[in-house]
């Protein structure tokens, strides 16, 4: 199934990362230039064990000896994301990821069969609280599904049209209503909804969320590239590890309080963004 994905979203990477898949190669060291429509200004994607680097061409020869020096495996890190955001920060931004795109392209168990998901129409998708279900398209919207109890919302999907056949699903739940079905519901919905239109289902999500991995790999979606981008402004980190290997058992810190990292700092803009 990869590969025949791979042919068909083949216009859509080179359009949403400047690369071309025929450009990958097996340890590349080249950075290519980047245009600057593009709102990333760096870019790292690994397909099927090959890479691709893309930057703005006043970054490159900074990018160049990391790049070089590092391995696949060391670029595609939380190591990798430290070296070199250390190049890109006086530039204005810090290195994202990884992170992985997962993809399908064929139905999937409606896991929403004993549950009551419902169309959310264009109105109703504009006036959700977007502190709650941050995580999802709302302006970009072309289909919404919803979870609703006492007349109040408590999860929802959402499809965006990302060009190219890639429909691209998004889904949150509200935090007093996880761990109990509602995100397997929504995006075993979305999914067969974007199916049958005959497209591909995409999803993003980071290494860290064990949960929505799940879930995403639940509906037969599938991991085909993994991604590193720029994100203007601060260097940002991913949390520790959501969710945990089994029910019942205990996860522990393996490093004491005391040893973990004292340089990260509250991003209080985003306790801004979410009213706390």
């Amino acid at each position: 199934m990869s590969s025949k994905i791979l042919d068909r979203i083949s216009g859509w990477i080179a359009k949403y990362y400047g690369i071309n898949i025929s450009d990958l190669t097996v340890n590349q060291k080249y950075i290519s230039e980047l245009s600057l429509e593009y709102s990333f200004p760096f870019r790292a994607v690994k397909i099927n064990g090959k890479t691709a680097f893309t930057a703005n061409k006043y970054i490159i020869k900074n990018l160049e000896p990391i790049i070089s020096k590092l391995s696949t495996d060391e670029i595609f890190s939380t190591f990798g994301s430290f070296e070199l955001s250390k190049i890109t920060l006086p530039f204005g931004y810090g290195v994202w990821g990884p992170t992985w795109f997962m993809f399908t392209d064929t139905f999937c168990f409606d896991f929403s069969k004993d549950i009551n998901v419902i169309d959310i129409n264009e109105i109703e998708i504009l006036n959700i609280d977007n502190k709650i279900f941050w995580h999802v398209a709302i302006q970009e919207s072309i289909k919404s599904y919803g979870v609703y109890k006492n007349n109040n919302l408590i999860a929802v999907s959402t499809v965006q049209d990302r060009g190219d056949d890639v429909y691209e699903i998004s889904m949150d739940v509200h935090p007093n209503a996880q761990s109990s079905g509602l995100g397997k519901a929504l995006v075993s919905k979305a999914v067969n909804y974007v199916i049958s239109l005959d497209k591909i289902a995409m999803a993003s999500v980071g290494i860290f969320n064990i949960p929505s991995n799940r879930t995403l790999r639940s509906v037969g979606m599938e991991m085909l590239i993994t991604d590193m981008k720029g994100l203007p402004g601060d260097f940002m980190i991913e949390p520790q590890p959501l969710g945990e290997p089994a029910p019942g058992y205990t996860v522990l810190n393996r490093y004491p309080y005391w040893a973990m990292n004292q340089n990260i700092k509250e991003n209080f803009e985003w306790y801004k963004h979410y009213d706390k």
